[in-house]
């Protein structure tokens, strides 16, 4: 079936999801084609026709709606479909039923190639917290990786990964926070949230911490609910941190300096902040830094970096306490969260973010 507008995109992802309870109870192999997946992609500058990875063999049509557009994807025997609706300049809704690790695997390459202004939404854990609130909590993920750890026969967590799903996945999420050996390990990766609008509509959606929701049930309608439910939160934070961001204008009297920075703080310190920045700038695709440290002294050092998905300058300072970041005004917003969240999946859980007007952000 050939999509010309938004009406037949909804129907078209409607039918395919209503097989999706049946088959996950057959244990159909194929199950994960009839999930509905939505990745949220933050773009800066770009059109959604230049979505595209050289790995990749690719067709781009616009339909009949002009932010509505239809891209074909395959490699080797694999294909898949993704609508993308670029309603929202900033931030696309890539709705696919193709196969979840192909086309993740499409997404983040496009995604993490270095200028490529484009960049996942990165949900902390209040922000996976908040879009469940108001749902039917069905589970969760855990899933920290120390990138920053020495090889040390006591690091009490190295790495940890636990997914959960159940009526009393919550209260044992609680019982994990209250060991101490493991709370700066404890990053929540995804959320399972129930939604319906009705007893017989509804959908289970697994939000991601890098803006993927994937869902089955028989409800598009819920699950567009949810997406728009978590891109509200985001694009209010981005909006927030861009709009106070730092900006230098020359008066008579010298420089006038106007906005605010933002800082991590740290409930884990940092042993060695030599070692620790080192890491932090190795252009790993979750950071997604490169720079230069100058070492202070032995408890605090500035780096000067280079968001490499835009090729903004971030300014960095660093104790064994706190992260002052340094962002300047026309610079995309997103490399903030996206150093606090990977910061609380590779560092330090506990980890909250602050800003000298507004207090704490989260």
């Amino acid at each position: 079936m050939s999509i010309n507008n938004r009406k037949e995109l909804f129907e078209s992802l409607q039918d395919g999801i209503s097989h999706s309870v049946d088959k996950t109870k057959t244990n159909d192999p194929d199950f994960d084609k009839y999930y509905l997946k939505t990745y949220i992609v933050e773009s800066n500058d770009k059109k959604p026709q230049e979505m595209s990875n050289n790995d990749y063999d690719s067709s781009f049509r616009q339909t009949d709606d002009k932010n509505l557009h239809v891209l074909k994807l395959s490699k080797g025997k694999k294909r898949a479909v993704i609508y993308i609706d670029s309603i929202n300049d900033r931030f696309w809704k890539l709705h696919t039923l193709g196969e979840s690790l192909f086309v993740d695997g499409f997404v983040k390459k496009t995604v993490g190639k270095i200028n490529s202004h484009l960049d996942h939404p990165w949900l902390n854990t209040k922000m996976l917290e908040k879009a469940g609130k108001g749902e039917k909590i069905r589970g969760f993920t855990l899933k920290h990786e120390n990138e920053f750890f020495e090889e040390d026969e006591n690091t009490p967590v190295e790495n940890l990964s636990m997914r959960l799903w159940g009526s009393s996945a919550l209260n044992i999420l609680g019982t994990l926070k209250e060991s101490d050996e493991i709370t700066n390990s404890l990053s929540l990766s995804a959320i399972g949230v129930k939604h319906s609008f009705d007893k017989k509509e509804f959908i289970i959606d697994d939000i991601s911490y890098f803006g993927k929701l994937t869902g089955h049930g028989n409800s598009v309608d819920s699950h567009l609910f949810l997406v728009d439910k978590v891109l509200k939160e985001y694009e209010e934070k981005i909006k927030l941190i861009e709009e106070n961001a730092l900006s230098y204008k020359k008066d008579k009297i010298g420089i006038q300096v106007s906005g605010d920075l933002f800082t991590i703080l740290l409930d884990k310190k940092i042993e060695s902040i030599s070692d620790f920045i080192d890491k932090l700038l190795l252009a790993k695709k979750s950071f997604r830094l490169v720079g230069m440290k100058l070492l202070i002294n032995k408890g605090y050092a500035k780096v000067n970096a280079i968001d490499l998905h835009t090729g903004h300058k971030l300014n960095l300072e660093i104790s064994a306490d706190w992260i002052r970041v340094y962002l300047e005004k026309g610079s995309c917003g997103n490399v903030v969260l996206r150093l606090f969240t990977n910061i609380q999946h590779h560092y330090d859980s506990q980890a909250e973010l602050e800003s000298g007007e507004f207090g704490k952000i989260f």
